[in-house]
């Protein structure tokens, strides 16, 4: 099971989960579900986004706990804990990614004041 550092690193930020909702375009309900750590999947551009608004990298984010997905018998030891690992992403994966949610960003900024403009 993935958990995310996210909720101590918002902390840290001092960002409100609605400010980096606002500045990031996640919407609150990802964001709160992300806090939380209820979210079961994240798309590689709101990943972007959340390192480049945090500043951070994948790496900073995940924490990953791999716990069997099938029931424990009866022989083995139920207090296991389970193993955990790290996501290693390379200087070049990293820039990509903000890249790309600079990208979306800017994208997105357009988008409103089109909206604003054409109102």
């Amino acid at each position: 099971m993935a958990k995310t550092n996210f909720k101590k690193l918002l902390n840290k930020s001092k960002l409100s989960q609605r400010e980096f909702s606002r500045l990031s375009g996640i919407n609150l309900p990802t964001v709160n579900q992300l806090y939380n750590n209820k979210l079961d999947m994240i798309h590689f551009r709101t990943l972007g986004r959340i390192c480049h608004i945090l500043d951070i990298s994948p790496n900073d984010l995940f924490n990953l706990e791999w716990l069997p997905d099938y029931p424990q018998d009866a022989t083995s030891s139920v207090s296991e804990k389970p193993s955990t690992i790290t996501l290693t992403f390379s200087q070049e994966e990293i820039h990509a990614l903000k890249q790309v949610a600079r990208r979306e960003l800017f994208k997105d900024t357009i988008k409103k004041i089109h909206r604003e403009l054409s109102t």
